[in-house]
Parts: C-alpha cells; sequence; structure tokens
C-alpha cells in the first residue's frame, strides 16, 4: 500500500480537486492522509463529504506549518511506501504505478519524476527539471548541485523515514534539504517522465522571497559552508543573489553575486554589476 500524505491550510477550493484526482489513481491500493493545520475555511466539512474509506483527515491543534504536518503524516502512514502531494497540484493518473514500477525494477529507495510548473494565470509554464539528470543512482554531491526535486513527484520505501524527516525550521527547500539527507544513505532515482502539475498562486511559499533567503542561510551552514564544490557553490550564491533581488535588496544581491565561483568569468562579473545598477532581469 502507498500512504499519500497531503498538508493543508486554508486551500479549500483547491483540494477538493486535488484529493479528487488521488482517488482516481489508476493505483488503488493507497491511503490518502489529510493533515489540516488549522483551516478555517470549511476544509474539514469538505473532506467529510467524500465518502471514500481511504481517507483519513487529521487535525493539528495548532498551526505547524507544512513540514510539520508532513512528518505527522509519516508517523501514522500504513503503506509500505510514502508519496507526498500539496493541496493545490495534480498528479498524471499513472503516476503511482509507474513510480512504484520504476522504484521495484531499479532496486531503489526513492524515486522523482518531472513536472510541470504553471502559474496562476496559466499564462506561463516549465518543465521541472530544467537540466538533464544522471541516469543510476544521484548521490548527495550531485544533488547539492541544484534542487531538482520537488516534494510531490517523491516516492520511496516507508522505512527510509525511521530516522530522516523534514526540517521544521526551514520555510522553504524543505524538499532539497529531504533528499540532501536521504542520497546519504539512501538509493534515489529519476524516473524521466512529466506525471505532476504544480500550480503556483500568488501566495504561495515558492514566490516568498523572504522565505527562500531565511531557508538558504540554514541550508549554508548544514551544507555549503562544508564544500568546495564551485557548481555548487555557484548554484548556491546565485540562488541566493535573485532572492535578494527579488526583493530590490541590490546590494545584497551584488555581494551574494560576488561570492559566487562565477564572478571570475565575464558572465559572472556583470551580474555583479548589472544588479548594482538596478538592471539586472528580476
Amino acid at each position: 500500500m502507498i500512504s499519500v500524505i497531503i498538508p493543508s491550510y486554508n486551500r479549500k477550493n483547491t483540494l477538493e480537486k486535488t484529493i479528487r484526482n488521488i482517488l482516481l489513481q489508476s493505483y488503488s491500493d493507497l491511503e490518502l492522509i489529510v493533515i489540516d493545520d488549522c483551516s478555517i475555511d470549511g476544509t474539514e466539512e469538505m473532506i467529510k463529504s467524500f465518502n471514500d474509506s481511504r481517507i483519513s483527515y487529521y487535525r493539528n491543534a495548532k498551526n505547524m506549518g507544512a513540514c510539520y504536518s508532513r512528518n505527522r503524516g509519516i508517523e501514522l502512514a500504513k503503506g509500505d511506501y510514502i508519496a507526498f502531494q500539496d493541496s493545490d497540484d495534480l498528479w498524471d493518473v499513472d503516476k503511482l504505478k509507474k513510480q512504484l514500477s520504476y522504484l521495484q525494477n531499479t532496486n531503489a529507495d526513492m524515486v522523482f519524476c518531472a513536472l510541470i510548473k504553471k502559474n496562476f494565470q496559466n499564462t506561463n509554464s516549465k518543465v521541472i527539471p530544467d537540466r538533464d539528470v544522471d541516469k543510476g543512482f544521484l548521490t548527495f554531491n550531485y544533488l547539492l548541485k541544484g534542487n531538482v526535486i520537488s516534494t510531490q513527484t517523491i516516492l520511496a520505501k516507508k522505512n527510509i523515514f525511521k530516522n530522516i524527516r523534514f526540517d521544521n525550521s526551514l520555510p522553504r527547500y524543505q524538499d532539497w534539504d529531504l533528499v540532501l539527507q536521504i542520497s546519504k544513505k539512501y538509493n534515489i532515482v529519476f524516473l524521466n517522465e512529466v506525471l505532476c502539475t504544480q500550480n503556483i498562486s500568488p501566495d504561495s511559499i515558492s514566490e516568498n522571497y523572504d522565505k527562500s533567503i531565511t531557508a538558504l542561510n540554514i541550508l549554508f551552514k548544514k551544507y555549503f559552508c562544508k564544500t568546495t564544490d564551485k557548481i555548487a557553490l555557484k548554484y548556491y550564491y546565485e540562488l541566493l543573489g535573485y532572492s535578494y533581488l527579488k526583493l530590490g535588496k541590490n546590494i545584497q544581491a551584488a555581494k551574494s553575486y560576488a561570492k559566487s565561483p562565477s564572478v571570475h568569468s565575464l558572465k559572472g562579473y556583470f551580474k555583479v554589476l548589472l544588479s548594482l545598477l538596478d538592471v539586472y532581469p528580476k
């Protein structure tokens, strides 16, 4: 059985569609665990209107955040495998079936797939990962060089979560941190098919750049201060610089870009210069 975990906070309108989408999966041996993080929009009543014994509803005593809610879902899970979904995203009907087959055929512990990322107005889309991903098992050093795995693309054996959890201190990039932890002990593979649709709403966490900076500072202490890998450091400092730019903090952005190993290239130099002049594209 696969345990599907969804944390939700005031997402009644999109969550209903997401739940219906999961219940229609071609792989039907699943339980759906919804962790309601103290919603006040009628989420509980909507979920209890479903007549499906596979759904389990739990409400946090107070608002605790998505990481806590996913960890609570992990503790409650009864399945041999765990998948995560967000309350406004959708899966291909064969997502779980294809991933489980691929996981078993490759003797991996975790598999992730590609997703298509769409904005709220549905006027722009992008496939993630947006770069080639290595075949075979993905190492910690490889995954440190870029955040290519989103939570809703993951299917993993439950036993890997015995000592691994989402970091409650992270307001963003929890998925990146999770897979970095997993990659140190377990085998991760990529199924190169777009099986998820991520819908980005105006209040999405992925659009919150203050939280991005906070999370990146935490990740630096956990991982990036310990590496000399130029590709990983380039990715980190340019992601940090971009976050500062989105907030209009050009001096901090320039300082971040200046720390990137790419600053020694002509392209890197111009990123620093243009951010200081407030003309670098945001």
